[in-house]
């Protein structure tokens, strides 16, 4: 039910309602976590956010790769950019194809500083603006890449990117 107050944006005060009322009853799973986890994740509260993955983390059996994927980025923004590593790497592993797992992942390679690692993610990304597959159904913008490119002081990539926004 919270999950549905969540998805469709109805009354966001009754799905954190709900989910916490689960919680009390114990009525804990993999979705009343992974939803309260992207609740706050949404209203950028990273240290809840980042509570309630850790509990979501006590049903690995059940957690699908969005589950991951929400815990990594939430990981990167507290700023613990190698178990984040780990987490977004887990998520590439089953979905190479993602441009948001690749971007989440060449983002937080630039801050563990390991660019061998990004080289053929940030390869990847570029192949895929250059067969034109847009991102927007990913939420990732040009812009985005650019500024990624630029992290990695990939220039020339930075000038392809945006020659192929115009």
């Amino acid at each position: 039910m919270a999950d549905l107050y969540e998805k469709d944006a109805y009354d966001d005060k009754m799905c954190k309602y709900y989910l916490t009322k689960l919680i009390k009853m114990g009525k804990q799973s993999v979705v009343v976590w992974e939803v309260l986890g992207e609740y706050y994740l949404k209203r950028k509260k990273y240290k809840k956010a980042l509570e309630c993955f850790q509990e979501m983390e006590k049903f690995s059996d059940e957690k699908e790769i969005e589950d991951d994927y929400n815990y990594g980025i939430t990981l990167f923004y507290c700023g613990y950019f190698e178990k984040a590593k780990e987490m977004l790497l887990r998520c590439y592993e089953k979905e190479p194809e993602s441009a948001g797992i690749l971007y989440a992942l060449a983002l937080c390679l630039h801050y563990t500083n390991d660019k061998k690692l990004a080289e053929p993610i940030l390869d990847k990304l570029l192949e895929k603006v250059s067969l034109e597959k847009y991102y927007y159904d990913e939420q990732i913008l040009f812009e985005e890449l650019i500024d990624l490119y630029y992290l990695f002081e990939e220039y020339d990539r930075c000038v392809l990117v945006f020659l192929k926004k115009r």
